[in-house]
């Protein structure tokens, strides 16, 4: 069910009430997940390569409720970072010894065949199981994240 958005009524609306600050993580566990979106960064001098995995919200928790019943969110994504090794060139390295991440996620996908041409493109809409874990921000904020620990081929 959609809403009726009048910007002229929203600008003159008042409120009570205090709006939260964090969002709730997704909690820990195990999951079956979908990868929504990649997109490379640059970071100082290291590459990163972010994955958005799209956590299904009705997948139950380890505490028994839904992944949206502990989030309150229609949509839960939980992002995993990689560090690229590049080379000089500004290709990706595929020499021995590098990628170990990237080479351990195209695994679990099962894209990880030396004779098959692949593109971070491919990554889009594989699914996997996902080991979700929680971190502490850390700015003494107190915040918690939850981070994607590690990918799992679906049996």
């Amino acid at each position: 069910m959609s809403s009726i958005f009048n910007p002229e009524s929203f600008m003159n609306q008042q409120v009570t009430g205090s709006l939260d600050t964090q969002y709730i993580p997704v909690p820990a566990g195990d999951y079956l997940a979908q990868i929504e979106d990649v997109k490379p960064r640059k970071a100082k001098d290291s590459t990163i390569l972010d994955i958005s995995w799209l956590i299904g919200s009705d997948q139950m928790t380890p505490l028994g409720q839904t992944v949206q019943q502990v989030t309150n969110l229609p949509k839960n994504t939980v992002r995993q970072s990689l560090f690229l090794d590049i080379t000089s060139e500004g290709f990706l390295d595929v020499s021995k010894g590098k990628n170990i991440q990237l080479g351990q996620l195209r695994d679990a996908l099962g894209q990880n065949d030396p004779q098959r041409p692949w593109g971070p493109s491919m990554l889009k809409g594989q699914v996997a199981k996902v080991a979700v874990s929680h971190r502490m921000a850390d700015d003494g904020s107190g915040k918690i994240y939850s981070d994607i620990k590690n990918v799992r081929k679906v049996a």
